[in-house]
């Protein structure tokens, strides 16, 4: 409640802007359709069979069972009512659900614990060890078995990115994550503190460079955010739509706001190139071709190396087709 009360005074609304950002202006049959096909690749790719054990274990139990399922069947009814989360092909539970998984484990692990004793308690063997001791590293063997395949979540290069074998997902020199901080620190050198840069990925570049950032799709711009969705043409927009990331308006955000460097652009970047050849002058920050407003007295001028971005497309960091 205290944080809902200082919202609305700091921010003048109810809801917050990732609110309208992600469920204004989408159909409730496009979210839907695209959450219950990323619920079912969900599924599928955890094994089926896990969650058929889970939900077996509940029938005849006490509530205390039934409990960590309802967490987890309302999480999930969630994030099919906003469409799933923009990040699926990381893979495993996205950030929605993946909050109610530890008691869906511990019902998994029910499971796997009655399966475990009534094999151990069915089987006849001469073996001169104890019941209760077969019981219970078949157990253990069956959990580390289980354990594997549930942290397989893009394929098993995910088993040795857990293992630190191979860098983590999005990390490591050259990935994007890198790349931004590598660009962010250059930006501090050739624009001024007060300077405003333009991007998609509107968090490590004007946390590092400690520039004001201008959010092109919308998580922080509730201009944009209130604008209708822009979705694709014809039925793969009922699985290709992003939530989050199907609301940009060029020009505003680069026409009316002028911020004074670009550094990556969305889809339809047609749209912005009218806007970058009459006013943006192409330089090169980290190896990488931004776009800095030509009138801008926020750009260490002396400082830049100056560069033709159509002409060296290879060099650019700006999206022309997509992210």
């Amino acid at each position: 409640m205290g944080q809902t009360v200082f919202r609305v005074w700091y921010f003048g609304d109810l809801l917050p802007n990732t609110y309208y950002l992600k469920m204004a202006g989408v159909p409730l049959l496009l979210r839907v359709t695209r959450g219950l096909y990323v619920l079912l690749a969900f599924v599928l790719q955890t094994n089926v069979l896990f969650f058929g054990l889970a939900f077996a274990m509940a029938a005849g139990r006490d509530r205390r069972v039934w409990l960590l399922l309802w967490v987890l069947l309302a999480q999930i009814a969630y994030s099919v009512y906003v469409g799933g989360d923009a990040w699926e092909y990381w893979g495993g539970a996205n950030r929605y659900i993946c909050i109610a998984m530890p008691g869906f484990f511990v019902v998994l692990s029910l499971g796997l614990h009655t399966i475990v004793s009534a094999s151990v308690n069915g089987v006849q063997t001469s073996w001169s060890v104890p019941s209760s001791l077969v019981r219970r590293w078949s157990f253990a063997l069956v959990v580390v078995c289980t354990i594997v395949a549930v942290n397989c979540i893009h394929g098993p290069s995910a088993l040795a990115e857990a293992l630190l074998i191979h860098p983590p997902l999005h990390t490591g020199r050259g990935d994007e994550n890198d790349q931004d901080v590598e660009i962010a620190l250059g930006l501090q050198q050739v624009t001024t503190a007060d300077a405003t840069i333009a991007l998609t990925r509107a968090g490590t570049i004007p946390y590092f460079a400690d520039r004001a950032g201008v959010d092109l799709l919308g998580k922080t711009d509730a201009h944009v955010a209130n604008l209708p969705a822009r979705m694709s043409a014809g039925p793969r927009r009922f699985i290709e739509f992003r939530p989050g990331h199907v609301k940009f308006d060029y020009a505003y955000s680069i026409g009316a706001l002028q911020p004074d460097v670009i550094v990556n652009l969305w889809t339809h970047a047609e749209e912005a190139r009218p806007l970058l050849r009459d006013r943006y002058q192409g330089i090169l920050v980290a190896g990488r071709c931004v776009y800095a407003r030509r009138a801008s007295t926020r750009i260490v001028w002396n400082r830049a190396i100056l560069d033709d971005c159509d002409d060296q497309p290879s060099h650019s960091s700006v999206t022309m087709t997509g992210r």
